[in-house]
């Protein structure tokens, strides 16, 4: 059983943290996480987006996994092909910096599995895809002891023996 789930349907303009989700999703910016930070906002076709351009901002659900073994998934639907998208698992909450990082970089043209830890990235591998303009994606962190795969499309695309994350997040 899914420990958050958010369809974010709500009222085009409401920010991400004034916003509640479907099961265990209240929204809070990581502070630790958050470079140049910007506003996510609900969309008026029920999708969170950046507000304006920021550099990082990372949000995490209120609802807490029951295990550190989990899945973060998401659909990634493409405005734009500048910035970042992606999804974050074993997250310590605010202020430490530190995560596994499923994401894709609009302008590099990849996808990227990375570690952060007290704030240092560390790659953990990539896989270069061309986005198309108006598609949607759909991203999966699957978190399984010291296996990290990013899935895209249902398709494996990295993964990771790494396990310097421990704690559930």
């Amino acid at each position: 059983m899914p420990f958050v789930t958010d369809t974010m349907t709500d009222t085009a303009g409401t920010t991400l943290a004034s916003h509640t989700g479907e099961t265990g999703a209240t929204w809070t910016l990581h502070t630790g996480l958050t470079v140049g930070g910007s506003t996510v906002v609900i969309s008026d076709v029920n999708r969170a987006r950046v507000a304006s351009a920021s550099i990082e901002s990372n949000y995490y659900a209120s609802g807490t996994p029951a295990t550190a073994e989990y899945d973060v998934s998401a659909d990634l639907v493409v405005k734009s092909l500048a910035g970042y998208a992606g999804l974050n698992g074993r997250m310590a909450v605010n202020p430490t910096a530190t995560t596994y990082l499923f994401y894709y970089n609009m302008t590099g043209g990849n996808w990227n599995l990375e570690k952060v830890v007290a704030g240092t990235y560390t790659s953990l591998g990539t896989f270069a895809q061309t986005l198309t303009d108006e598609q949607s994606y759909a991203m999966k962190l699957q978190i399984r002891d010291a296996a990290k795969k990013g899935f895209v499309d249902t398709v494996e695309r990295i993964t990771s023996g790494d396990n310097a994350i421990t704690a559930a997040g």
